[in-house]
């Protein structure tokens, strides 16, 4: 089954042809994570391991927020059609109706809280003027995205926390339901600050190797459409080429050269997949030269044409 929107690619929109993702639904998902504690609370908080069965498995989001922060491993999460890296400390924020699937990863396990809007209802205007907080969970501004990412003292706080809302969620006592209203929005406000300090202190040389890599990650996320230069990359995060590709190739499993190469492949497939652009505009939009570039490399990392690779896809 299929159904038809739109892609966006470095600002304009495709229409497409999707595969229809699995439905997931919060009453599902409470039955499988602990019924009575979602029910009492609109809440689920549970501990998300993505195996290798995992891979690539797309399902929606239908009415429950999500807010996820990767605690080990590695991969790429696919978000509404947009795949990005993810390492420790990362933070995604996904709206009710986002799509999302991970693909490639290695022992990637993730903390995982979902609610329903009344979750937040009676603090959704206090939050809302809360500098930080991502209007994706208001159901208001930019779509679904990855938050932020925390150092390795921010993530250890916040890996606490978690913890003890899920304690107090499991617990079942009747005191349970309050602690977890506040430790809930507690969580909320330190990642919210946990943005804003990460907004504070732009560019320059970081305290933290993590900190870069995940400053590179976005860079290459956000600029693989153009003709990036891993030397730019390096130099925009505070290090020389030298020590990016090492510290870069330790968390992430890959160089950053081979990670720019995969992202740009990835976003080819996706429009191999669900447009019908000519091979030529497929490549300018995803940052290979020309055509017999994008079949070149496309040839060596899939192991088959883009020709073949859309077909199949149809």
């Amino acid at each position: 089954m299929s159904r038809s929107g739109a892609l966006s690619f470095s600002g304009q929109l495709l229409y497409i042809r999707q595969i229809a993702p699995f439905p997931a639904r919060f009453v599902d998902v409470a039955a499988d994570w602990g019924e009575s504690c979602a029910a009492r609370t609109g809440i689920v908080v549970r501990v998300d391991v993505q195996g290798p069965d995992a891979r690539d498995v797309y399902h929606t989001h239908l009415d429950f927020y999500a807010i996820y922060v990767v605690r080990r491993g590695r991969g790429i999460h696919v978000l509404d059609g947009v795949p990005s890296g993810v390492s420790r400390g990362d933070v995604f924020a996904m709206a009710a109706g986002a799509t999302h699937a991970y693909s490639q990863h290695e022992d990637l396990v993730l903390d995982a809280l979902y609610f329903l809007p009344e979750a937040l209802a009676e603090n959704l205007e206090t939050l809302s003027a809360t500098p930080g907080f991502p209007p994706v969970l208001t159901g208001a501004g930019p779509g679904s995205r990855k938050w932020l990412h925390l150092d390795p003292a921010a993530y250890s706080a916040v890996r606490v926390q978690f913890e003890e809302l899920r304690r107090e969620w499991a617990s079942g006592a009747p005191e349970g339901r309050l602690l977890t209203e506040a430790l809930f929005l507690r969580l909320l406000v330190s990642l919210c600050r946990g943005s804003q300090q990460a907004l504070s202190t732009p560019g320059g040389k970081r305290d933290s190797a993590e900190l870069a890599v995940s400053d590179a990650v976005r860079l290459l996320d956000e600029g693989y459409a153009g003709a990036l230069r891993i030397a730019d990359v390096a130099r925009q995060v505070g290090l020389c080429p030298d020590r990016l590709t090492e510290v870069f190739t330790g968390v992430m499993g890959r160089s950053p050269r081979d990670y720019l190469r995969y992202v740009r492949i990835e976003h080819a497939k996706l429009l191999l997949g669900r447009t019908g652009l000519p091979l030529a505009d497929v490549a300018i939009r995803t940052g290979f030269a020309d055509a017999p570039h994008l079949v070149r490399t496309f040839r060596t990392q899939v192991g088959k044409t883009p020709g073949a690779y859309r077909a199949e896809s149809l």
